[in-house]
């Protein structure tokens, strides 16, 4: 039988390790047979462990390490932990049940040793399968100020959070192709600009960078910005490639 209390002790040890993300300090951490475990370090500094197992048996899917961001993801191949045997226990401080935004399951969501841990179950007549560990947003309202507020739909919610996201995340493996990029930054400024489409002057130019696609238009802004002195400046997005998330949108000189 999985030892969850174990597993969280050992999460709660590397995860904040100064030589974070490092194979062998996990395997000893969470006690994994490593024998015919795959270890990949992956561009960008994050870390993947597929094959390994637990002391009782259990086999891991996927460990993934996220830096520099500081997130541990471990999912259980043929977990035999059923939900019910843990309900009703108590990890941590400020313990709540967080439904996910994107499946019909659940996360277990607490806080411990300064760090934010989640552990995920597809319903309350599941198994757990999978558990999560990362430094906590300093920006994040603590749950209880969350409580006294009706939600709203301007609530933010990162999709990597979800289990899914987070292994595409750890592997480099995007969801978001240069051509899909460049479609939503097409609609968007359609949109912002009320034009139609084949009024847009093309080519749009796209950049690659590391985890992002830097999308840059070109059109007259005279009109949408008051005061602006230049006649032209090139409309600028950056997108996501994990979840095509618009992480901004501004003019800027040409």
């Amino acid at each position: 039988m999985i030892d969850i209390r174990q597993i969280i002790a050992g999460l709660a040890r590397v995860t904040p390790a100064v030589d974070f993300p490092n194979a062998n300090a996990i395997a000893a951490a969470l006690s994994l047979e490593m024998a015919y475990a795959s270890v990949a370090n992956m561009k960008g500094g994050n870390l993947i462990v597929r094959g390994a197992l637990l002391d009782d048996g259990t086999g891991i899917q996927i460990i993934a390490a996220l830096s520099p961001r500081r997130e541990l993801f471990l999912s259980f191949e043929d977990s035999r932990l059923p939900y019910r045997d843990i309900e009703g226990e108590v990890f941590g401080d400020d313990q709540h049940i967080q439904k996910s935004r994107a499946s019909e399951g659940f996360a277990i969501v607490f806080y411990r040793d300064g760090l934010e841990f989640a552990i995920t179950a597809d319903s309350p007549d599941d198994v757990v399968d999978a558990i999560f560990c990362r430094t906590p947003n300093p920006r994040r309202q603590p749950h209880n100020q969350l409580s006294e507020q009706p939600a709203r739909g301007t609530d933010k919610h990162d999709s990597r959070w979800d289990a899914s996201m987070v292994v595409h995340a750890a592997r480099n493996r995007p969801l978001i192709s240069r051509e899909t990029a460049l479609e939503v930054a097409r609609r968007v400024f359609c949109d912002f600009l009320g034009t139609k489409r084949d009024e847009l002057q093309e080519p749009l130019l796209i950049e690659e960078d590391a985890d992002v696609w830097k999308i840059r238009g070109d059109r007259a802004w005279r009109e949408f910005i008051p005061g602006v002195t230049v006649s032209r400046l090139a409309v600028q997005m950056k997108i996501a490639k994990i979840d095509g998330a618009i992480l901004s949108f501004v003019p800027g000189p040409m």
